[in-house]
């Protein structure tokens, strides 16, 4: 999906473009592709993102409670002695930033929070 795409999906009355609607503009694109197309669908309605058949947070969360408790026994792997190196842990594109980059995208986050 390229930019042009998601502005041509993007309602005339919103400028911002945020997680929800990259999500439906996301759907929109499933919609007119036929490759994929059911597994992207299928994916949404696993975690109930999918929104004609979404359902409520705590039914969904009874649903997947065994995949939830399975989670709780996974231990992180971690280096040298137990100590855990979290920058290791960061996106690749993260540690790949010049400092001037990095520092220019915390000051984006800390002034919009």
């Amino acid at each position: 999906m390229n930019l042009k795409f998601l502005h041509d999906l993007k309602s005339s009355n919103s400028a911002i473009v945020d997680q929800w609607s990259l999500l439906l503009d996301r759907l929109a694109a499933c919609r007119h592709t036929t490759k994929f197309y059911k597994l992207w669908v299928i994916s949404f309605i696993a975690v109930n993102l999918h929104p004609f058949h979404q359902i409520l947070f705590k039914v969904w969360c009874n649903r997947i409670e065994p995949f939830m408790k399975a989670a709780n026994g996974f231990d992180v792997i971690t280096q040298n002695n137990n100590n855990l190196n979290e920058y290791s842990l960061t996106p690749g594109i993260w540690q790949a930033m010049s400092e001037v980059k990095k520092m220019m995208s915390v000051s984006i986050v800390a002034k919009h929070g």
